[in-house]
């Protein structure tokens, strides 16, 4: 089960660097502020991969030649975590979220609560891309399965196509019956 929310981890980071770069397509006044928030984002999400990767047996040689980068340079940049979540990450971009708010184009669920790909939630704290992503972090590890619905909406509300009914949520289905 860690793997399957490491994977969920991986895809609620792959949102928030899509949100965020998302955020930065606009001409605005603050270009390097824009750029500093989706290299984070991008930064948390490789961090999410390596934290995959490890789980499902990678050496650091082998994430090391996929990075294009040393092994060295690798292990010291993403150490090995421990303890109650360490496969979901921590930190936070740069920047204030916004209370309440659903994903960076507005939205949420009916009870006022922000998608888990932006936002806020119902205690009003901010969105992951704004800053205040441990919340989310939180509600993955007490619920791993609903975090993974609140992706499949995003995914859902962004995406051409058809994606199915549970692009993110399958994983965490497909873990259960092994």
């Amino acid at each position: 089960m860690e793997e399957a929310v490491a994977r969920v981890a991986l895809s609620y980071e792959a949102c928030q660097l899509a949100e965020t770069a998302g955020a930065a397509v606009p001409a605005a006044a603050e270009e390097l502020g824009a750029a500093r928030a989706v290299l984070e984002a991008a930064d948390r999400y490789v961090e999410s991969v390596v934290a995959l990767a490890r789980l499902r047996g990678s050496s650091w040689q082998e994430i090391a030649a996929a990075l294009g980068r040393s092994e060295q340079a690798v292990r010291a940049q993403h150490p090995p975590r421990a303890g109650r979540g360490a496969a979901v990450g921590g930190g936070s971009a740069a920047g204030g979220g916004s209370a309440g708010r659903g994903d960076a184009a507005g939205g949420g669920d009916a009870a006022g609560r922000g998608s888990a790909a932006g936002g806020g939630d119902a205690a009003g704290r901010g969105s992951a891309a704004g800053g205040g992503g441990d919340w989310w972090r939180e509600h993955l590890l007490c619920d791993p399965a609903e975090a993974a619905f609140d992706l499949d909406d995003w995914v859902r509300r962004h995406l051409d196509g058809d994606p199915g009914p549970a692009p993110v949520s399958g994983v965490l289905r497909r873990q259960a019956t092994v």
